[in-house]
């Protein structure tokens, strides 16, 4: 009877493993519901733009982690300090980031499973620079988009307001050219379908008379 007892608690205690090792197993298929929720994950961000003295601006931004499921977690490394810090999963948010920084974030799985801690994908986030030109020019910019110097989102920190300005005006020159070129190639291509015309309709008059003067002969 203890024999039977002994072996029956031995196989409650294997099937109790066989089972806990089941649920806590990191298996394919959860790995691959984990990675789908880390695909979902988002980072948006707002700015604000402060002006600091005449003719520049920076802004302000504050960052936010959309779609975090629970059974995740996320970190970041900020590259301006190499510092890794994790994110509130109730309200992952940054604020206070400056212009052109970099920013790389890290989801891991967070769950009660074999899987909990593996690194499930990486983000990168670089926050761009503003244009101040473009800012104060707003106008201009919005009407010469094509222009180099009068997009939203770039550099322009090794040039000065006059610069930028002395090359739009060669921009616009460059426009009036190239719109008088287009003109005269339009009117060269009318003048010689004109004479074309011209040419053909002598040619059959010229023809006409002959023929008459053949009739008339004979």
């Amino acid at each position: 009877m203890k024999k039977i007892l002994f072996s029956f608690s031995l196989l409650l205690i294997c099937f109790s493993y066989i089972n806990v090792s089941a649920i806590d197993a990191c298996t394919t298929s959860e790995m691959t519901r984990l990675r789908e929720l880390a695909n979902n994950v988002e980072i948006s961000y707002t700015y604000e733009i402060e002006i600091f003295e005449e003719e520049n601006i920076f802004l302000i931004y504050d960052l936010q982690v959309l779609n975090l499921h629970s059974d995740l977690k996320i970190s970041y490394e900020n590259k301006n300090s190499n510092e890794i810090i994790f994110l509130n999963n109730n309200n992952p948010t940054i604020n206070g980031l400056g212009e052109n920084e970099t920013l790389i974030f890290y989801i891991y799985a967070y769950t009660d499973n074999m899987c909990v801690d593996t690194l499930l994908r990486t983000i990168t986030v670089n926050l761009p620079i503003y244009n101040n030109y473009y800012y104060f020019n707003k106008e201009r910019c919005e009407e010469y988009s094509d222009f180099e110097y009068c997009q939203e989102f770039m550099d322009v920190s090794d040039l000065s307001f006059e610069e930028i300005d002395n090359k739009f005006n060669e921009y616009l020159e460059s426009l009036r050219i190239d719109k008088f070129a287009d003109t005269f190639k339009n009117n060269y291509i009318y003048v010689i379908i004109g004479g074309v015309l011209i040419l053909t309709i002598v040619v059959i008059i010229v023809i006409k008379k002959q023929k008459v003067k053949k009739d008339s002969d004979l």
